[in-house]
């Protein structure tokens, strides 16, 4: 596509970079560790070769992002401790490459990075239009932000595809839009979300179905007493299309400007320099990194 929004989960990838970090041992030449910086790098620069984005956002989570949800949902990643870094300098060595990119990054307090990747699909709509985006993320809760012919999902990973709104719809059996629904009724322990019990994804399709669209289920469908409360509250942290908070119901002072994103490519080479990535500035200088 001619002109191409890459927005990424910052925190997402950082999670996934810290953790394997662990393994590489990379340090500066003065003992810096910087593995994560360096993965974070590559997996940034393999996606924009491959996209070849014209804008170019990195959102991360707030202070106190998990609050208004479990104010709704108590249980809501109890399970998930938020993530502050292996080490202190971590987040500040990636938001510094970053900055030397050129790359838009965002963060609201109060807002996880998944309720900015939405807004930002959102604004985009009327701000950028004729510009498609791709949201890059290793969390399945963005597949329900897919649009034919406007925003496909990235998954995280070297190997992973594409998603399309059609091709996530065949996997899942319902349209990108109904998987809060559908997982409101089989739930997601991963986030805390029990879900109906007796009720599994296969089931909570055949559900949807037969609802006609309707929202919440008719009574038919999910009596009175079956938790209906509780699948109303699930569905509300759930549903980034239509969140009952969003970011732009804060002070605009912290909205993005989406216009803004657009990437020109800064100079990255004295942050690589400096911590001794030297392949990596090779690659710079050469002009096959992005």
């Amino acid at each position: 596509m001619e002109s191409c929004l890459l927005a990424v989960d910052g925190t997402g990838l950082l999670v996934r970079c810290s953790n394997a970090a662990a393994r590489t041992g990379m340090t500066a030449p003065d003992g810096t560790p910087t593995g994560t910086l360096t993965l974070f790098a590559q997996s940034l620069a393999s996606l924009t070769r491959e996209v070849s984005p014209s804008h170019l956002l990195v959102a991360w989570d707030g202070a106190r992002a998990r609050e208004w949800r479990r104010a709704i949902c108590p249980g809501y990643k109890q399970n998930r401790p938020e993530f502050t870094g292996k080490r202190p300098a971590e987040g500040d060595q990636v938001r510094e490459f970053l900055d030397a990119a050129g790359a838009a990054q965002w963060s609201m307090d109060e807002f996880e990075a998944d309720d900015l990747l939405a807004a930002a699909c959102r604004l985009s709509r009327d701000r950028l239009p004729g510009t498609g985006v791709i949201v890059a993320s290793g969390d399945k809760d963005m597949l329900q932000l897919a649009e034919p012919l406007r925003v496909w999902v990235r998954p995280l990973g070297a190997r992973e595809p594409l998603l399309s709104a059609e091709e996530i719809e065949l996997t899942w059996g319902v349209a990108p839009a109904w998987l809060p629904r559908l997982r409101a009724l089989a739930g997601d322990p991963s986030d805390g979300i029990k879900g109906i019990r007796g009720v599994g994804p296969h089931i909570a399709v055949r559900m949807l179905a037969l609802s006609s669209g309707k929202w919440p289920l008719p009574p038919e469908i999910l009596p009175p007493g079956q938790e209906r409360d509780s699948v109303a509250a699930w569905h509300s942290v759930m549903d980034l299309i239509h969140p009952p908070v969003s970011p732009e119901d804060r002070d605009e002072t912290g909205l993005l400007d989406i216009r803004k994103t657009e990437w020109l490519r800064g100079n990255v080479l004295p942050v690589l320099e400096r911590y001794g990535m030297r392949k990596m500035a090779e690659r710079v200088t050469k002009g096959t990194f992005w």
